[in-house]
């Protein structure tokens, strides 16, 4: 406590001093460019005084300042584009070089030798500027407007194009990534980091929610370009542990410019998907499967320029704007196979069910489980000719039956098992629009303006399976998003070496979804009116799971999320000597609400085990879910009753940054940041805080010493914060550039980052969930389907019984004591300018993300308990319990099964502590980049990054957290799923074809000639990555071997050996990892292409022709297994659905003027 409290003052300290040296200013997390230097005479003496002036030639708009006594100046604040520099000073010539290109966030270093004279005479620089960064350690990317306009992307999605940077990483799967794909945009990893850790920042104002979602993606054609800083040492970024994303919207100049486009894709011009050629309906005409209808328009238009009201209002130099929108309508498929119960097991008669060795699968009743004394294992009789008599079949189930609720298969499915019977094309239906406008305003010399609106509406049906009724399962049905979002920004100039900027920033985001079969009435298929009644509204169908089957019902009504981020920055930079020196604070408030009924109708799970041989033991040629469905015997389910809830936290930053140049050669940067993100709060403080570990159980039962209880935030002296304060996050940078020559540097740095936060406390007595009792004696089954709730159903209490709430049923709660995860990150790199105009950079890059949140059930045996016969867990015994905990009656009866008493707090049916700041992430990475931008009609930028990325995030199993002393718990080491891709390729390209007028060849080609020879470009993009490591299955090898197989026998019927495998023996230590270490799902390999042909209309005017390929050489890729499950007659398949687009093919028409 004494060390915290010393490192809290200490970091106080240091936060005074920095809102001393900011005075009222706060961190604006700059996406602008900057222009620095050294003014020299003729032998190299620095010159202070000099005037210098910066004018952008597209807006001749001037920024103006004065060398100091060391010769330095430094001019921020400049947006991406062209600019000219001037410097003049009475005894010497005019300085003046014209055409200095600035991107995104450069740091473009000029110094400026000038040459003794009149200042009448001008010196006009010529020779062209060096294209490496000589001024800053920070490492990047930057992707450039003829990157976003020309290289082919499956959905026009600025952040697709973040993937070419070395070093990022989308994870998990995608088809289309467009302006209306959050989560795709989102689910990015940058150097190892955690997914959904990064920062976006659109013209500096950050573009992510609380809970580090990506919610305002910007249109292609309204954006600038933009940089992906991989590697930053500058103090003014953070809440991040892998990357920023540094977007530069578009803005107007003093000529008008504008676009309009119309893309046109339809089913007419794609390949089919894997899983649709496999297994669907084929076309007579053309002998092969049949292609669902698809099309989806594009549209839109984009225009700036100067603000001019003929005779009233002339913009020019002063004031410009920039609109723009784009709306997308599609109607396509979105396949996939799953697998249906085939016809004859409908009724109950199972006798053709094999697993996929072709062995019967044989069906028992658990009615019948007994202890054989002989062996001491439970057993069970098998149903007469393996099948359910009718009269055995659940009234609800039949009704469902009866009813057709539920698909019979659309194909024979694969093997004597028919997985992966039923191939569904599924309408996706959505309609979306984009607006964003902006507006730059020159005040005056010294002070510049702009205001930015934007707002995404999106409204979609998809992930329909059949939807025919009510019992289809997508919960998309609709959904409806979109983002809201707005910016003012003000920077000014106090003095030749002072600059102030200031900004706000505020973004609204909502998600709202529905089902198919909302408002449907349970009693419609046989619940007991009475259990209906007790149910919250909105009804739904009901959702039933079941083990190895498609699921029907949906698992909720509806959503509604809405949540808002509100940002205020300020930033004050002053050159002082050879110093650089930026401080500032930052101020963000996260508000969000949770609208989530839940479940208000039940979900009921249904298990091969409960219709298995035996009821401790799984194995492949016995029991099937769809016959416990049958049975009515659900393994598991609930039903829920859930309030609403308003959320909040606050995040503060203070930081201080010194770029030093120490030498002509050699800058080193260096910063201190501190931020405090505030543990969440509850309006009302619905939310628990911690658990009372230690202290006695609200209820009594000798001899057990029954301890613990919720505790409830804002009572008994209970803070309102979900979790205690973490203050102490001081966040030293350093980094260094040394020009080992004109054409060479070196680069180096290290950071410290915390990552944000967004846990909530838990809701339990607010968010109220009854459990269904699934068996009070082992292996028979309690719940009968047709009345699963015969008690009353649990309403929400609140904290109004404290430490007594939800005795008998599962709780959960946080780690009170949590600390903020955090990152060091570190780089060393050499970067090379080459011929032609190319530049190579070769980069080591380090990760080492700590405190990672990790979630620990302590409800389980002790390993002194483990590995006993399953009638020592099953066996009754004396209750002491007994009628304390109504709630749930498998632990309130007279008697009790032996395996509830021997777990730490039997009082409950499960007890699960969450935020556990013990996890962890490693990554080690080679990354090399090859750029060369865009000149004589040609650019390329090539990546390579070879890595390792590890995770220790998860118990291999629950008795390895020790409760005592959290850090010494023992946590999986494993590769990092959907993570670790050890080689990774990329390449974009353009190339404007030298035929035609004023080209290389054919230059003088008339009019119609030129028409047809002149005017080509072609473009590409190439992504290659090694395959995700695949899961392992979920009990161990019967053999040492590997189960990797050669490549010549590997296929996606059997990736693996799936013939060694057995399934874990109950009650025993897991000893087999969850991933595997060396099998990896098939690698990705993509090619887009894409040709324009463009067509002059007028000088300033062209209609352009766009024919692009996505995924050219249709090549399908897949992820994931059909089931981890050892016993599984689908074990090794792949899930053969697939994860990528097949070949698609967009025509566009496009004016640009």
């Amino acid at each position: 406590m004494g060390v915290r409290l010393c490192r809290f003052k200490l970091c106080f300290l240091v936060a005074v001093c920095i809102g001393m040296l900011s005075l009222v200013s706060l961190c604006a997390q700059e996406y602008r460019a900057s222009i620095n230097g050294t003014v020299t005479d003729p032998s190299g003496a620095a010159i202070p005084g000099a005037q210098i002036k910066v004018t952008s030639e597209e807006r001749n708009v001037s920024f103006s300042t004065i060398s100091n006594p060391e010769g330095a100046y430094l001019v921020p604040f400049l947006q991406p584009g062209y600019y000219r520099v001037e410097a003049e000073l009475p005894g010497f010539r005019r300085y003046v070089r014209s055409g200095i290109e600035l991107r995104v966030n450069d740091h473009l270093r000029l110094d400026i030798q000038m040459a003794l004279g009149e200042m009448t005479e001008t010196v006009t620089v010529t020779d062209r500027m060096a294209v490496i960064d000589t001024s800053t350690a920070s490492r990047g990317t930057v992707i450039t407007n003829t990157e976003l306009l020309n290289v082919p992307t499956s959905g026009r999605n600025p952040f697709q194009l973040a993937w070419l940077s070395p070093g990022v990483l989308k994870q998990g799967t995608w088809r289309y990534l467009r302006p209306l794909d959050f989560a795709g945009s989102s689910g990015m990893s940058i150097n190892g980091g955690r997914p959904k850790e990064n920062e976006v920042l659109i013209d500096g104002v950050t573009a992510v929610r609380s809970e580090r979602s990506i919610s305002l993606v910007p249109t292609v054609d309204a954006t600038q370009e933009f940089k992906v800083q991989t590697n930053t040492y500058d103090a003014q970024y953070g809440r991040s542990g892998g990357g920023v994303i540094n977007i530069s919207l578009r803005s107007g100049t003093n000529a008008y410019h504008g676009s309009a486009f119309f893309d046109e894709q339809a089913s007419v011009f794609n390949a089919n998907t894997f899983e649709l050629n496999r297994g669907g309906t084929i076309d007579p005409e053309t002998g092969k499967a049949r292609r669902p209808s698809a099309k989806i328009h594009t549209f839109g238009t984009q225009v700036d320029g100067p603000v001019r009201i003929p005779g009233l209002f002339d913009g020019r130099d002063k004031l410009f704007f920039m609109v723009n929108y784009e709306g997308i309508r599609q109607g396509t498929a979105d396949p996939g196979v799953v697998t249906f119960p085939t016809a004859d097991v409908r009724n109950g008669d199972f006798s053709s069910l094999r697993n996929s060795s072709g062995q019967p699968v044989l069906i028992y009743d658990p009615l019948t489980t007994r202890l054989d004394p002989a062996t001491n294992t439970y057993v069970r009789d098998q149903f007469p000719n393996n099948v359910i008599p009718a009269n055995r079949i659940d009234p609800v189930a039949l009704k469902i039956v009866q009813a057709q609720y539920y698909p019979l298969p659309n194909g024979p499915g694969d093997g004597p098992h028919h997985a992966n019977n039923y191939t569904y094309p599924s309408r996706w239906v959505q309609h979306f629009d984009s607006y964003i406008g902006r507006l730059d305003w020159a005040v005056n010399s010294r002070n510049n303006v702009y205001v930015r609106y934007g707002h995404n509406l999106l409204h979609e049906h998809r992930s329909t399976i059949w939807g025919t009724n009510a019992a289809e399962p997508s919960g998309n049905q609709p959904l409806v998003r979109g983002d809201t979002s707005g910016a003012v920004d003000w920077t000014s100039t106090l003095n030749p070496t002072t600059l102030f900027n200031a900004r706000i920033g505020a973004l609204k985001w909502h998600n709202r979804s529905g089902t198919f079969g909302a408002g449907f009435d349970p009693t419609t298929i046989g619940f007991p009116s009475s259990l209906v009644a007790q149910y919250n509204k909105p009804w739904h169908f009901p959702q039933f799971n079941l083990e190895g089957y498609q699921a029907f019902g949906a698992s909720r009504p509806e959503t509604l999320n809405p949540d808002y981020t509100y940002s205020v920055q300020t930033n004050l930079t002053k050159t002082v000597r050879t110093h650089t020196i930026k401080t500032g604070f930052e101020f963000r408030v996260y508000r969000w609400f949770d609208v989530a009924p839940g479940n208000t109708t039940g979900s009921f799970s249904f298990t091969r085990i409960m219709t298995g041989r035996n009821p401790a033991k799984s194995d492949t040629t016995s029991g099937d879910s769809y016959a416990s469905f049958l049975l009515g015997y659900p393994g598991s389910g609930n039903v829920q009753k859930n309030q609403t809830f308003a959320w909040q936290n606050l995040y503060y930053v203070l930081y201080l940054q010194d770029d030093w140049r120490v030498t002509s050669r050699l800058t080193l940067n260096l910063g201190l940041r501190w931020d405090y993100e505030a543990p969440t709060t509850e309006r009302f403080n619905r939310q628990t805080r911690g658990f009372a570990f230690g202290q006695p159980a609200p209820i009594s039962a000798p001899p057990l010493n029954l301890t613990g209880g919720l505790l409830y935030a804002g009572t008994e002296g209970e803070s309102r914060l979900a979790f205690a304060p973490d203050r102490n996050n001081l966040q030293p940078r350093v980094g260094m550039a040394y020009k080992v020559t004109e054409k060479m540097v070196l680069r180096g740095g290290y950071g410290l980052y915390y990552l944000g936060q967004r846990a909530t406390g838990g809701t339990n007595g607010y968010a109220q969930s009854t459990p269904i009792v699934a068996s009070t004696e082992f292996g028979k089954p309690g719940a009968l389907l047709y009345n699963p709730f015969p008690a009353r159903l649990l309403e929400p209490i609140g904290n109004a019984l404290g430490t007594s709430t939800d005795l008998g049923l599962g709780i959960s709660f946080n780690y009170l004591n949590r600390s903020i995860p955090y990152a060091h990150t570190f780089s060393i790199d050499f970067e090379r300018e080459l011929s032609w105009n190319l530049v190579l950079d070769v980069a080591y890059v380090g990760n080492r993300t700590r405190r990672l949140p990790v979630s620990a059930a302590l409800n389980v045996y002790p390993v002194s308990e483990l590995g006993k016969p399953d009638s020592y867990y099953a066996e009754k015994v004396a209750n002491p319990m007994a009628g304390l905990l109504p709630n749930n009656a498998s632990l309130n009866g007279s008697t009790i099964q032996r395996r509830y008493l021997l777990v730490p707090f039997p009082q409950y049916s499960g007890v699960t502590m969450n935020n556990i700041p013990i996890g962890s992430s490693s990554y080690n990475g080679m990354q090399s980049k090859l750029v060369k931008r865009f000149t004589r009609g040609f650019s390329i930028l090539a990546g390579y990054t070879w890595s390792k990325t590890l995770e220790q995030i998860s118990f291999l199993n629950n008795q390895d957290f020790n409760l005592s002393d959290p850090d010494s718990s023992r946590l999986e080491r494993r590769l990092a799923r959907e993570l670790d891709t050890p080689h990774r390729f990329t390449l974009a390209s353009t190339w404007n074809l030298p035929f035609g007028k004023g080209e290389r060849w054919l230059p003088d080609a008339p009019g119609w000639a030129n028409q047809i020879v002149g005017g080509w470009q072609v473009n590409g993009f190439t992504e290659v990555f090694s395959g995700y490591a695949v899961d392992h299955p979920n009990g161990p090898k019967t053999t040492e071997a590997s189960a990797a197989l050669p490549e010549s026998e590997r296929t996606i019927m059997r990736w693996f050996n799936n013939t060694i495998w057995k399934a874990q023996t109950p009650n025993t230590l897991r000893d087999f990892p969850t991933v595997f270490p060396d099998i990896r799902f098939p690698t990705r390999f993509d090619v887009n292409l894409s040709i324009f042909k463009n067509f002059p209309i007028t000088e300033q005017a062209k209609l352009q022709y766009r024919c692009e390929m996505i995924n050219a050489f249709n090549h399908p890729w897949f992820t994931g297994l059909a089931t981890t499950s050892a016993t599984s007659s689908s074990l090794g398949q792949l899930n053969l659905t697939q994860r990528n687009l097949p070949r698609t093919i967009h025509m566009q028409l496009k004016i640009i003027f």
